[in-house]
């Protein structure tokens, strides 16, 4: 199925927004191998964040694939909005260069809490902001959200969160997943989450 295609499913009802970006590339740190930047802007009043994918230059072969990873990871984030443990799922961007982006709510304040180690795991500025209730509902939120998925048959390669001040767990970067239905995939879940909760404290 090709990107043009999967877009005109209607019973995905995924609109092409378009919105007034205001900023590039605002996390460098987390761009990934095909991610042209991401962005910010503006869309029905709403503070948004564009992940742009690079499909434009590349070989046939290459953008067959990213394609298709590309269609996964918009399904997934039009999926886990819907469960809401996700941030607001608005639709595909189309920029005038021909590549596409995935548009959801901006949330910010936030920290990004990933695994030990990782360069863009804000976990330690996050724990000098807030106090212990705090920290005490991200943990608490965290394990409802890895049941949840687990219970889907929804595995996360690289489990990624935003964190806010008031307690509240969003999951991003939706391309680290996919379903597994004849596997039990709530070990991989829960050991992924424990490299992420063993830092809070």
């Amino acid at each position: 199925m090709t990107l043009e295609l999967a877009l005109q499913e209607k019973r995905w009802q995924l609109p092409l927004v378009e919105g007034e970006l205001t900023k590039g590339a605002v996390h460098d740190s987390i761009m990934g191998k095909n991610n042209r930047g991401l962005y910010q802007g503006v869309y029905q009043g709403a503070d948004i964040v564009v992940k742009k994918v690079d499909l434009v230059y590349l070989g046939q072969s290459l953008k067959n694939a990213v394609a298709l990873n590309l269609i996964s990871e918009i399904r997934f984030a039009f999926e886990l909005s819907n469960m809401g443990i996700a941030p607001k799922f608005f639709g595909v961007m189309r920029f005038s260069d021909g590549a596409y982006g995935i548009v959801t709510e901006r949330i910010y304040p936030s920290w990004l809490a990933r695994r030990v180690g990782h360069s863009s795991n804000q976990i330690p500025q996050a724990l000098r902001a807030v106090n212990d209730s705090v920290k005490f509902k991200w943990v608490e939120k965290m394990n409802q959200i890895v049941r949840l998925i687990s219970s889907k048959k929804i595995r996360a390669h690289d489990l990624q969160f935003l964190l806010t001040p008031k307690g509240e767990v969003f999951v991003i970067d939706f391309g680290v997943y996919e379903r597994s239905d004849n596997v039990d995939v709530s070990v991989e879940n829960h050991a992924n989450l424990s490299t992420i909760v063993s830092q809070i404290h």
